[in-house]
């Protein structure tokens, strides 16, 4: 018998497709905002063909976040009393059309704001895709205004086919997560990538199973802690030690210890070991998957411990990939003459029962970042591609004093490893600094994330992509391409994502 499909839009009904027979014909349609399938299978229907649905808006624009450029203040990338910044906005199009002559007018009507830069064009926005303004919104805030305010903001946007929309959204103005924690009575304090002066993820890559020049530590069973030999005296909170114990529940000391303790606390606390150094204290199990190595840089006076992927007791499906990082209190030295300590995060899958932070000999004083998901007011969410630096001098460097050689020339690497699941590490070296922009880009050639945006000096650079798109959804599997664009240098090389 013939059969129409269509559906009603509009109050008229839309035939798609007309067929004599429609046997074992199978569809999808969105019901409701819920997938509903139809399939016509031995002269019956599922469901009727004529369904009343509702279709997305051609084109709908909306805040989807915003970031802070002060390089004229104090460069904590954030909006604080007294200073002028640079303001970017990312509109999102949540309709299923193209987004042309995007225009952008911001404005305040709140005291403690005076809009400066007020207009901005957009690139075009794909449909479910997102862009930042193209020009300059300029905005200064008076320095009577109080911290931790949100000022309401508003931006008027238009694009072709007469589309107009208020976008309202809140500047948050001298944002506690932007100053450091701590600091602690005897002076750590701890500086995040968004502090002034704070770190820069650069994973540095040991593991042996990844290519990398440490030396594995074998655990052979469940909560062990194992000596390693320092190769330069170590001071914290005032003790030097030339011992590090690794213990396979994610913390070190550097003291010779046999404490292995797996259940994780606050901080400070009389539980766990005296004058610890926990980068991600949980239940880990090692000897079941992954690997813990370490491994002295020399020429850059570091001692590294890594952990690659090691498997959490529960949940069994939680890899944890992070790193400490001890710096030799010689060739950096502090005001207390302690060693400066760097944590970097590669992947994180489960950071809702650890504890990251330092505690000090008579465990009665420290830092606490993170406890058991809750994060230190003034510290920011624990993800991939992040660093922590703990030092007693914030002004102290983590750059080595010999600065490494500027490459002669553009490259860029294949990605490690390739193919991957959940982590890749791209590699690239600039000869002069420069623009650069590193994106990820499906076969079609549409971009879906950014690694890397903005002016970066000349050396060797590394960013971790972690599979996901900028709307953080999982990439399926199959083949991408990144694309290095530097001055006239353009590079593209493909790696494959297997889920």
């Amino acid at each position: 018998m013939p059969i129409d499909i269509g559906l009603w839009y509009n109050t008229a009904w839309h035939e798609f497709v007309a067929w004599d027979s429609l046997e074992s014909q199978h569809f999808q349609w969105i019901v409701d905002g819920q997938p509903t399938n139809l399939r016509f299978d031995h002269d019956e229907w599922v469901l009727c063909t004529k369904t009343q649905v509702s279709m997305p808006a051609e084109v709908t624009l909306s805040h989807l976040d915003h970031r802070v450029e002060d390089s004229l203040g104090n460069g904590n990338m954030g909006a604080d009393p007294g200073e002028t910044v640079n303001l970017y906005v990312r509109l999102m199009n949540q309709g299923w059309n193209e987004a042309t002559a995007v225009f952008g007018e911001l404005s305040s009507s709140d005291p403690y704001i005076e809009v400066i830069g007020d207009t901005s064009s957009y690139p075009e926005i794909a449909g479910y895709q997102a862009q930042e303004n193209l020009d300059l919104f300029i905005v200064q805030i008076v320095p009577s205004c109080p911290t931790d305010y949100g000022a309401d903001m508003q931006i008027q946007v238009t694009a072709a086919g007469g589309y107009s929309q208020d976008v309202n959204f809140t500047l948050l103005i001298g944002d506690p997560r932007l100053l450091p924690v701590g600091p602690d009575a005897y002076g750590y304090i701890v500086l995040d990538p968004h502090d002034s002066g704070g770190p820069t993820f650069e994973w540095i890559e040991i593991s042996p199973s990844q290519g990398g020049p440490g030396t594995a530590i074998e655990f052979t069973a469940d909560d062990q802690t194992v000596p390693v030999p320092l190769p330069f005296p170590f001071t914290f909170y005032g003790q030097s030690g030339d011992t590090l114990s690794v213990c396979s529940n994610g913390w070190i000391t550097t003291a010779a210890v046999a404490e292995t303790d797996y259940s994780n606390s606050a901080i400070p606390d009389p539980d766990g070991p005296t004058g610890m150094i926990a980068p991600f204290w949980e239940d880990l199990s090692p000897q079941e998957h992954g690997e813990v190595s370490y491994y002295h840089d020399e020429p850059k006076h570091r001692f590294i411990v890594e952990f690659f992927q090691v498997r959490q007791y529960q949940p069994n499906w939680a890899w944890e990939s992070f790193q400490v990082v001890l710096y030799d209190p010689v060739y950096y030295p502090t005001p207390t003459g302690d060693g400066e300590i760097l944590f970097q995060y590669l992947d994180i899958t489960d950071p809702a029962s650890c504890t990251i932070g330092i505690e000090n000999w008579n465990e009665d004083d420290g830092l606490q970042y993170l406890f058991n998901g809750s994060n230190h007011e003034n510290g920011w969410v624990v993800t991939d591609s992040f660093a922590i630096k703990l030092t007693t001098s914030p002004a102290s460097p983590v750059i080595p004093e010999q600065p490494t050689p500027v490459p002669s020339r553009y490259v860029l690497y294949q990605n490690y490893p390739n193919s991957f699941n959940s982590m890749t590490v791209i590699r690239y070296q600039l000869p002069e600094p420069g623009p650069v922009s590193l994106d990820v880009c499906n076969l079609l050639g549409q971009k879906i994330a950014t690694l890397v945006r903005g002016k970066q000096g000349g050396g060797e650079h590394t960013v971790a992509w972690n599979g996901r798109t900028e709307q953080g959804a999982e990439a399926a599997s199959g083949i991408y391409f990144y694309r290095i664009k530097t001055g006239n240098f353009v590079q593209v090389k493909k790696m494959v994502v297997l889920r």
